[in-house]
């Protein structure tokens, strides 16, 4: 019996459409300015190095968004799943037929990425910060993360961020547990900029990342 294929792209639009009501305003503590060790990385690059084999993370690089003694959030930016269009987003988000729609595959196209393994069902936006509205969180000078499905409406009306890509899941840790991994050598961290953060040198980006500190590991 032939084993049946799935298309990864029709995988992903199925598990957005029964995520409809799983995007909305999501309450992110407010970003610190600190680094490890006592200080906090919310805007900086958590890069994994050759020690960390758990597949979930290896050679990610992660975007974070918070950090304090709570705890700590973070989405991995290179880790491509498909790419979409706003509006066939908009109506697998509000809970369309899977029947094709006259201009739904038209339209801006969107990344989708894998954030990580927290919260699969969980959709956050990381773009540039000329866009604010309902469930934005705004991270650096550069970039912000939006976890509500408005920021859709104003890409679909030419009113949204220039540079964005859509999240499933997120990476986070407990309070300690990220410094206990950096200490173990399985994290560096990097001063970020959005062209590497929204980049599509999706192959190169982890060295990328590395060479900003530096290091070759």
């Amino acid at each position: 019996m032939k084993r049946r294929r799935h298309c990864p792209r029709m995988r992903w639009m199925s598990l957005l459409a029964a995520l409809g009501l799983l995007v909305g305003s999501t309450v992110i503590p407010a970003a610190a300015t600190r680094t490890v060790e006592g200080d906090y990385l919310a805007g900086q690059l958590l890069v994994a190095t050759p020690k960390l084999r758990d597949p979930r993370f290896a050679r990610t690089v992660i975007f974070m968004v918070y950090h304090d003694d709570h705890g700590a959030m973070g989405l991995i930016v290179n880790r491509p799943l498909a790419m979409a269009s706003v509006n066939e987003l908009l109506r697998k988000l509000q809970g369309g037929e899977d029947n094709k729609k006259e201009g739904a595959e038209r339209g801006r196209r969107v990344r989708m990425n894998y954030g990580g393994p927290v919260g699969s069902q969980r959709l956050f936006f990381l773009h540039s910060n000329d866009y604010q509205g309902e469930g934005t969180k705004v991270v650096t000078d550069n970039i912000s993360m939006t976890s509500h499905k408005d920021i859709l409406l104003a890409l679909a009306k030419d009113d949204g961020p220039q540079r964005i890509f859509l999240a499933i899941g997120c990476a986070a840790w407990g309070p300690g547990q990220l410094e206990w991994e950096i200490r173990s050598e399985s994290w560096v961290n990097v001063y970020s900029g959005d062209a590497l953060v929204f980049d599509d040198d999706i192959a190169s980006k982890w060295q990328r990342a590395f060479d900003k500190r530096g290091r070759n590991l």
